[in-house]
């Protein structure tokens, strides 16, 4: 009798795993796939960890990389009431590969205890959750975040907190982001003096020789992809009431993924992570009110401000950072050792950016001085992105170049009955 009660309990057993139904605690939780491998146990925390837990991270800094996310993490780990409890400063669970298999399988699905579950996780792996007491605030600083559409739609809708966490970001010049993330590379990878090429690093491959040629890939897809929205803007544009040059960003994505599977290998990104503008606006959107915005170079130079308005943002107690100066202003020294950049091939890098750091700066409200330090640093032609007020019957061309332009506006002149008007947007 005892030989058949034990072989029904295997049975059972088995069949939960390879067949679970909604009862089944296999079919409940989140399997061992979905989560790293250093991932902790969620079920042995206790209930005072578990309490803790399900109220963290209590803010998160999501980026970008190399804009000098280390700096500002240092600097709220001394406010009094922040405890940085994190085992890493970027620790990228929710961008991981594993978070990616978790939320294809449980995008659908609304069980409170599938999404308990990761959460708890999530937290017991990345924080220290005996250090944390009632009432202390913590974070995690991962640069990936910024980018992955994973870590957004987990952020967004699947942590336990997510209707209340807060997310900061600091932006930093395109160009000289993507230069400080090549150097970054080369000094942790690269080749060095008197070193022989290793045929299994990829970064001591001639590509990355330069920064043009370690950007040239990139470089080549932003052009195809700014003719391929300039195409899309003439068909288009007379259609909507705005144009945010969604066929280039889109383009950017299907051409970055294509050329991964052809040759085997990922886009270091140096340019692409410089294109905010298609990025924040899918953010602000998800956390009106709560995603805080800042520049890297009123950071740098004026760290005290920022700090004050961003406790300010995260609504904790006043705090003089003035007495920690010293300590965020080392963590900016590393940049003074780089060669300067300058050349034709950097400016016709930075014309690519001129356009989207415009629109970043309307959309955000922000005064963003990139295009005119860039023209003043490299030259170049500065590329705007306008919205011209137009009739919105009758055929609208995109201006390519100044003699259009005037054209065109002169012909909008003489056509009669303004009042329905559209919007395009003008290059020059």
């Amino acid at each position: 009798m005892e030989h058949h009660k034990q072989f029904r309990k295997q049975t059972k057993q088995l069949s939960d795993v390879l067949f679970p139904v909604p009862e089944s605690q296999a079919y409940m939780l989140p399997r061992p796939e979905h989560f790293p491998p250093n991932a902790a146990n969620a079920s042995k925390l206790t209930d005072l960890q578990r309490e803790i837990a399900s109220q963290i991270p209590n803010f998160l800094i999501i980026g970008v990389q190399k804009c000098g996310t280390s700096a500002l993490y240092f600097s709220l780990c001394k406010h009094p009431n922040v405890t940085c409890a994190a085992r890493v400063k970027e620790p990228f669970f929710l961008s991981q590969t594993p978070s990616t298999r978790y939320l294809a399988r449980y995008a659908s699905y609304s069980m409170p205890s599938m999404r308990v579950h990761f959460h708890l996780t999530y937290a017991a792996t990345c924080f220290n959750l005996d250090i944390l007491e009632p009432g202390q605030a913590t974070l995690e600083a991962s640069t990936t975040y910024f980018e992955s559409d994973t870590a957004f739609d987990i952020i967004s809708s699947h942590l336990l907190n997510a209707h209340h966490i807060k997310l900061l970001v600091i932006l930093r010049e395109p160009v000289s982001r993507a230069y400080s993330h090549y150097q970054h590379d080369m000094r942790r990878n690269g080749l060095k003096p008197n070193q022989p090429r290793n045929p299994n690093n990829p970064y001591h491959s001639e590509r990355f020789d330069s920064f043009i040629s370690a950007t040239k890939e990139e470089l080549d897809i932003l052009r195809h992809c700014r003719e391929v929205d300039e195409l899309h803007a003439r068909n288009n544009l007379p259609h909507k009431e705005r144009f945010d040059y969604e066929a280039f960003y889109q383009c950017v994505n299907d051409a970055a993924d294509i050329f991964r599977r052809k040759y085997k290998r990922q886009l270091p990104g140096y340019l692409f992570k410089g294109l905010y503008y298609g990025r924040i606006r899918k953010w602000a959107q998800a956390f009106p009110n709560r995603l805080h915005i800042m520049l890297y170079d009123q950071f740098r130079f004026d760290p005290v401000a920022e700090l004050n308005t961003i406790q300010y943002f995260l609504g904790l107690p006043n705090y003089n950072y003035k007495t920690i100066l010293d300590d965020i202003s080392h963590e900016y020294q590393e940049g003074s050792r780089y060669p300067k950049l300058g050349g034709a091939e950097i400016r016709q890098i930075c014309e690519e950016f001129f356009p989207h750091n415009q629109l970043l700066a309307k959309f955000t409200g922000i005064q963003i001085p990139w295009n005119e330090k860039l023209r003043l640093d490299f030259g170049g032609n500065v590329y705007t992105a306008q919205w011209v007020e137009v009739p919105s019957k009758g055929t609208i061309l995109r201006a390519l170049n100044l003699n259009i332009n005037l054209q065109l506006k002169h012909c909008l002149g003489q056509i009669p009955n303004l009042s329905s008007v559209g919007q395009i947007k003008l290059k020059h």
